[in-house]
Order: C-alpha cells, then sequence, then structure tokens
C-alpha cells in the first residue's frame, strides 16, 4: 500500500476502533487484508452479543486503479472515520 494518505486514513480508523471499544458499550470490528487490498469494518451499537445484524458495515477495496477510483476510497474512509466518531 503506497499511498500515503489512503494509510494514513486506516491507521485513524484502527486507533479510533481501539478508543471507542474501549470507551463506549459499542463493538467495532476492522479487518485488513494487504494481500487482498481490502479492509472491512464491522460496528455493532450495542455490542457484538446483543446484536445480530450490524449497525455499520463497510467493505472498501484499497487499492485504486485512477485518480477518481482513489478520490472514492479516499471519501469512503472519511465517511467510515466519521460514523464511528459519531458512536
Amino acid at each position: 500500500m503506497d499511498d500515503l494518505e489512503i494509510r494514513s486514513l486506516i491507521y485513524n480508523i484502527m486507533d479510533k476502533a481501539l478508543i471507542k471499544n474501549d470507551r463506549t458499550k459499542a463493538d467495532i470490528f476492522v479487518s485488513l487484508k494487504p494481500h487482498l487490498k481490502l479492509l472491512t469494518i464491522e460496528v455493532y451499537n450495542d455490542g457484538w452479543r446483543n446484536w445480530k445484524d450490524t449497525d455499520y458495515y463497510r467493505e472498501i477495496r484499497i487499492s485504486p486503479s485512477s485518480v477518481e477510483a482513489r478520490e472514492t476510497v479516499i471519501n469512503t474512509l472519511v465517511d467510515v472515520c466519521e460514523a464511528i466518531d459519531s458512536i
């Protein structure tokens, strides 16, 4: 993953997830599969054990093939950060 902005956003998401998992009853699962260039985020606002379906789910391909695709990936990652912040 050579794109520093995308990498920074992914680290930011992971950091926010750790903090929210610790300070709230929400469970946030972040799965990075670098060999597949895939990032998956699952949010359970009331905790994983108390809910069957996710409150928020995103699966993001983090290897954009064009400038437009890169902007889409960045915008999606920013949306994920905002969703985690809103918990």
